[in-house]
């Protein structure tokens, strides 16, 4: 992936990317805009790299400061769509005339024509104040470290958990991954659990869970009334795990 240092390929000297391949500051959303400004970025640092100047960093290198503005537009018919500029969203005809307008200009700049590359700098200079001044971006939201099920990818009745957590998975926080994976192996390896567990597992921000702990804690991310079925994490463990590996023992013969 490009470094958000200029656009500049890991490892590489010389090679530079945008957009999806790009790693953006934090808060920064990968928009069309946002690809947009890495091109620019990549495209001014090329032209420093080949006269050995020190490399712009995005998003300063782009719009002047350290986020750049949160743009999108999008048509949802002939006479309707969304424009959105950081904090401020419009709806409506208003919003599909500003979209035809953009993508008019675009084409025209694309072109090199002249109404088209005035418009397009008279509005990245006037977006950069806005952001700037009186309408900045909105703060990033607070991180939310990721909770990651490992279940057993040639098991059945875990798939149709997985599916089962897929439709009910309240937050939208968990991740998922088959022990049997390279990912997979490597994250249990990190975990200092072995690679050949007959368990799912449960990563998330209190650590490691196994059998029936790593299946409660996952019920906690799911709507009611699937999360209220976590106060039986008040059983004793062992008592639960006993029940864990009943079902465990027996799921590819009664699953498949």
């Amino acid at each position: 992936p490009a470094e958000q240092n200029g656009s500049l390929a890991s490892g590489w000297s010389r090679v530079f990317g945008m957009g999806d391949v790009a790693s953006l500051p934090a808060g920064e959303l990968q928009l069309g805009h946002t690809a947009e400004l890495n091109a620019h970025v990549a495209a001014e640092n090329m032209r420093r790299s080949a006269a050995g100047r020190p490399l712009e960093e995005y998003p300063r290198g782009a719009v002047g400061c350290e986020r750049s503005p949160r743009v999108f537009c999008v048509s949802l018919g002939p006479h309707d769509g969304v424009v959105a500029f950081n904090g401020l969203v419009l709806s409506g005809a208003v919003a599909a005339v500003t979209k035809r307008i953009l993508e008019w200009t675009k084409v025209a700049a694309c072109a090199e024509r002249p109404v088209g590359v005035a418009f397009w700098k008279f509005g990245d200079a006037a977006s950069a104040w806005l952001s700037m001044t009186v309408l900045p971006p909105p703060p990033p939201a607070p991180h939310e470290p990721k909770v990651i099920l490992l279940f057993d990818g040639v098991c059945l009745l875990c798939s149709t958990f997985v599916h089962f957590l897929l439709d009910h998975n309240a937050d939208q926080r968990i991740h998922f991954c088959a022990l049997q994976s390279e990912p997979g192996k490597d994250i249990l390896t990190r975990h200092g659990l072995p690679l050949d567990v007959s368990t799912v597992v449960l990563i998330d921000e209190c650590g490691a869970h196994v059998r029936s702990s790593a299946a409660l804690r996952t019920l906690r991310h799911c709507g009611a009334p699937y999360c209220f079925l976590y106060a039986l994490a008040a059983l004793p463990r062992p008592l639960r795990d006993f029940g864990y590996r009943m079902v465990a023992a027996s799921r590819y013969r009664l699953f498949g």
